[in-house]
């Protein structure tokens, strides 16, 4: 089961205590099972009071990691087909690495750096994970189709994508139901 989110015309969103999220963009892997949108959106995003320190999310025509907003990894994934979205990001000023999976059509894993500039690690303690949006975003910038899933890594050292011990789960459908 998934949940469906409202955007672009609601700021539908879910709001969690932090626990043990990752404090920062580097290194971090966030991976996410959603139906992708047509539109624009972003997944989750882990946050200062209302600013962002990562964001994971899509606009028509590729997919971005929080202050990657040059050309991002272009949009593979059909419009409403289910897909595994993974982004990785060393340490420090870098390029996000993006996998993707369309489960829908049974595709590949296809595993490609975003095209544009490096992303910074940003910094300031986590007081939230907002799922369905990045802090201080409206409606307009609401999550615009279903999640699944979404994770992180439970240690701050680089683990193999799909290890079971590597990962925890940040928000699963039961807890993602209206």
């Amino acid at each position: 089961m998934s949940r469906a989110f409202g955007g672009p015309s609601t700021n539908d969103t879910i709001t969690f205590s932090p626990g043990n999220a990752p404090p920062d963009q580097g290194p971090i892997t966030f991976a996410s099972l959603v139906k992708a949108p047509s539109g624009f959106g972003w997944i989750a995003s882990g946050n200062n009071g209302t600013s962002a320190n990562w964001a994971f999310g899509l606009d028509a025509s590729a997919w971005f990691a929080w202050n990657d907003f040059t050309s991002g990894r272009a949009q593979i994934i059909t419009t409403s087909h289910w897909a595994w979205v993974v982004c990785t990001k060393t340490s420090g000023s870098t390029i996000p690495r993006w996998h993707l999976r369309d489960v829908t059509s049974a595709g590949s894993w296809d595993h490609t750096n975003a095209t544009g500039g490096t992303v910074a690690d940003n910094t300031g303690t986590i007081t939230n994970v907002l799922v369905g949006n990045f802090g201080g975003g409206g409606a307009a910038n609401a999550w615009q189709g279903s999640i699944a899933a979404i994770a992180s890594p439970s240690r701050r050292s680089a683990t193999r994508i799909g290890s079971p011990a590597a990962s925890r789960v940040i928000a699963s459908a039961s807890t993602l139901r209206r």
